[in-house]
């Protein structure tokens, strides 16, 4: 006698009408074990993921939902929880066991009952290609570990758009493969071979459970599916990723007129097509450009370049950065600066959001980071983000705050629009001897010591010159940066890096010695950079730093002072904004974080 097989080839399912009674007849026999081995093979985390998928579609309007695959009616059952003003929920499966089941707990259900708005759920056997319920008949869609064991998915998905009204809300939790690399192995260990075993034990079916790993195997990946939903016409479509990627909900939303609401699609750009694509669109930033990507990448970063699309019109681009942690397969997020949109409209912000959630959840990070370059008082785009499940960061990364200058104008009128004791320093440190030159490569070891003496002298940190070497050599070579020092009688006293993208200049890095200081050197400094700027096409002078608050008792206040003297405009950023995909993978980390740092400052590290 030949061993029970442990697995079962994906090649070996059967396709088409005997797809369908190959997994009738399956779960016509587990029926009776069926809720059994879901709570032993989930330890009992099926549950949760119901009502999650629950809450995702149900509103205050809701009435009439369809359960597809609705099995022993445990997701229907969740729905009904979460319809606290009542309705009617149709569970809808062809396995007749499974069904029975269902009926026996939904009578269960009915006792005690008689307080609580009433919701009506009726169990009915019929075929998901073969709906029978009307048109527009249904406020919700919700199903279960189901579309994976349909025939024709593209025909089920027809018939889901059909029976589904305008507006009316979709939810699918399906079984998928983890891209976590070490985790991946051992579930793919359990799936294949623990699982049938328990089965054939628990439920009576080793064959039954040697489907399930296969089903999967041969069924779409979680984007794939996501791209599945979009074509059949199902807008605002996410995927979510639960229980360490093995388990996805997808959600979305029936629009009127499904040709008239393309959905946005995301393209992967190659780099030497990036620059003219971001310099295309208003607000281009300099951490959103190439160079910037190249020198993060020398950094240990992994760029992407996406490019959001709608009809063929570009939409937005973000330059997404990930970071690996020492654990293997997460990692973090960063979209610095970004993402840069076309119009920001309330539209584009939530679908590129949402867009930039499934990046995060596929790629296995921690958090995403996002940090737009727009200003704090557009509350439209804060409101948005948190739709998305984007909440403002405790962390931020870039500055809070800058003035921004005004290069528009003749030189003399930029010299008017400073106050008048600026403009007096300018022309003191030129009548003093004071010689503004560009420095080379060469040089930059030069402005570091002058860096780590005004680091030392104003209380802030610095990276290692290495860091700095990186970041200057991409941006020279590919935007056109300038490192430009002060000289006083052959000593250089002090030193900023310039940098431009499309017409925007940003003053990325001052430095100044003890020595000639009455000279006035960084005034003299910040107008050759703005002359630099103009003679380069820029309009705009990015001063790159200022305090969240006009207070004088802020650390910045001295900063904001000098830079406010050279006739720039304050502007407040909206700040940064995380999405957390896996909340306790994430608080797992932070809290190991904490202790290394605690242990490490207290061993003297």
């Amino acid at each position: 006698m030949q061993p029970e097989r442990q697995s079962m080839p994906a090649d070996d399912l059967p396709t088409g009408p005997a797809r369908a009674q190959y997994v009738r007849t399956l779960f016509d026999t587990i029926a009776r074990r069926y809720d059994l081995m879901n709570r032993l093979m989930t330890l009992g985390r099926d549950a949760a993921w119901r009502k999650i998928a629950a809450s995702a579609v149900i509103g205050p309007e809701t009435r009439t939902v369809l359960d597809v695959g609705a099995g022993t009616g445990d997701l229907s059952l969740a729905v009904a929880d979460a319809m606290p003003d009542g309705g009617r929920i149709v569970a809808l499966d062809f396995a007749a066991e499974m069904l029975g089941v269902a009926r026996t707990k939904l009578q269960r259900r009915a006792v005690g009952q008689d307080d609580q708005p009433a919701v009506v759920v009726l169990p009915v056997q019929g075929d998901a290609l073969a709906l029978p319920l009307r048109a527009d008949a249904c406020d919700a869609l919700v199903t279960a570990f189901t579309v994976r064991n349909l025939a024709d998915l593209d025909g089920a998905l027809a018939e889901f758009q059909r029976v589904l009204r305008p507006e009316g809300r979709l939810a699918s939790l399906e079984i998928t493969a983890p891209t976590m690399p070490v985790f991946r192995t051992i579930f793919r260990y359990y799936f294949r071979h623990i699982v049938p075993l328990v089965g054939a034990a628990v439920a009576g079916s080793g064959a039954a459970y040697r489907y399930l790993p296969a089903s999967v195997q041969a069924f779409l990946s979680r984007r794939q599916l996501q791209r599945c939903l979009q074509a059949a016409g199902f807008a605002q479509v996410t995927a979510r990723s639960l229980a360490l990627g093995t388990i996805a909900l997808h959600t979305g939303t029936q629009v009127a007129q499904p040709q008239q609401q393309a959905d946005l699609v995301i393209e992967a750009v190659p780099a030497h097509e990036w620059d003219d694509l971001v310099l295309s669109l208003p607000g281009a930033h300099l951490l959103q450009g190439a160079a910037w990507a190249a020198a993060r990448e020398q950094l240990g970063w992994t760029p992407q370049l996406l490019a959001f699309r709608r009809a063929g019109r570009l939409v937005g681009i973000a330059l997404v950065l990930r970071r690996p942690l020492p654990v293997p397969g997460l990692g973090i997020g960063y979209v610095p600066k970004g993402p840069i949109l076309a119009e920001w409209s309330s539209e584009a912000v939530g679908d590129v959001a949402r867009a930039l959630a499934v990046w995060a959840q596929d790629h296995r990070v921690l958090w995403l980071k996002l940090d737009p370059d727009v200003e704090a008082h557009n509350g439209a785009v804060a409101r948005e983000l948190e739709a998305a499940g984007f909440l403002p960061a405790e962390e931020q990364v870039q500055l809070p705050a800058t003035m921004l200058v005004d290069l528009r104008g003749s030189e003399d009128e930029l010299l008017a629009r400073m106050h008048s004791k600026w403009r007096y320093n300018v022309r003191l440190a030129q009548r003093r001897g004071v010689q503004v030159r560009k420095g080379s490569t060469d040089d930059l070891v030069t402005f570091y010591r002058l860096y780590e003496e005004t680091a030392a002298r104003d209380g802030f940190v610095i990276r290692p010159l290495d860091y700095y070497r990186v970041l200057w050599e991409h941006l020279r070579r590919e935007q056109g940066a300038a490192l430009l020092l002060a000289d006083v009688a052959g000593e250089t006293v002090a030193g900023l890096v310039v940098c431009r993208y499309g017409r925007r200049a940003w003053f990325l890095y001052g430095a100044s010695g003890a020595r000639h200081r009455r000279d006035q050197p960084n005034h003299l400094l910040q107008w050759r950079a703005m002359q630099w700027a103009r003679e380069h096409g820029c309009v705009t002078y990015d001063m790159w730093g200022a305090p969240t608050e006009l207070r004088e008792d802020d650390p910045l206040w001295g900063v904001y002072r000098f830079k406010r003297g050279f006739g720039g405009r304050y502007v407040r950023w909206l700040g940064a904004y995380d999405y957390v995909p896996h909340p306790r993978l994430n608080r797992a980390w932070q809290a190991a974080l904490r202790l290394y740092r605690r242990l490490t400052i207290q061993g003297g590290a």
